[in-house]
C-alpha cells in the first residue's frame, strides 16, 4: 500500500536518463536509438522516485522489445496545469488494435512470438498503471500495427509543498 511510499521532489528528466543508462548497461546488444527530449522548463514531479523509475524501466523494456535496432525510442515530456505529461514513443512493430484494450491486464502479453528473446512476465504495463494511478495520474497507450507505439502518462507536479 501507499504507506511505504516515499514521495519527494523528483526531476523526471534525470530519472528518464538514468533509466536509459541502466537499460543500455543491461542490454549490451544493439538496440534502438533512445533520446530524452523534455520541453524546456518542464517542472519537477512529486512522486515516489523508485516506483516511477520502475515505470520508466518497464516502458523502455517494452519499447526495446518491439523496436528493431535502427529504430528510435523517444521519451518526451511537457507541463500541463497540475501534471507533467510524459510519453514514451517508439518506431516499433506496434500493437494490433484488437489487443490494445487488454495490454494493461496482468500477465497479458502481445503475441509472444513478436517479443524477440527478452522474456518478461507481461506485468510491466499493469505495474506501470498501478504506480501512475496511485499517484493520481493516468496512463494510456496509442498504437498502430506497423507504425509504432506511444505510451503516455501524467504525474503530479511538485508545487514546493
Amino acid at each position: 500500500s501507499q504507506a511505504y511510499w516515499q514521495k519527494s521532489e523528483v526531476d523526471l528528466y534525470n530519472l528518464a536518463n538514468e533509466a536509459v543508462e541502466q537499460l543500455k548497461h543491461k542490454l549490451k546488444v544493439s538496440f534502438p536509438t533512445i533520446t530524452v527530449e523534455f520541453e524546456p522548463g518542464t517542472a519537477k514531479a512529486y512522486v515516489d522516485r523508485d516506483k516511477v523509475m520502475r515505470v520508466f524501466s518497464n516502458l523502455l523494456n517494452n519499447a526495446v522489445k518491439f523496436t528493431p535496432p535502427g529504430g528510435y525510442i523517444t521519451i518526451r515530456a511537457h507541463n500541463e496545469t497540475n501534471f507533467i505529461r510524459v510519453a514514451v514513443e517508439d518506431t516499433g512493430s506496434g500493437i494490433p488494435e484488437e489487443e490494445l484494450p487488454r495490454v494493461f491486464e496482468r500477465f497479458y502479453r502481445v503475441e509472444k512470438t513478436r517479443s524477440r528473446d527478452f522474456g518478461g512476465t507481461g506485468l510491466g504495463l499493469s505495474i506501470a498503471r498501478k504506480v501512475i494511478e496511485s499517484h493520481g495520474g493516468s496512463i494510456w497507450i496509442d498504437s498502430k500495427q506497423g507504425s509504432g507505439t506511444v505510451v503516455a502518462f501524467t504525474l503530479p507536479r511538485y508545487n514546493g509543498l
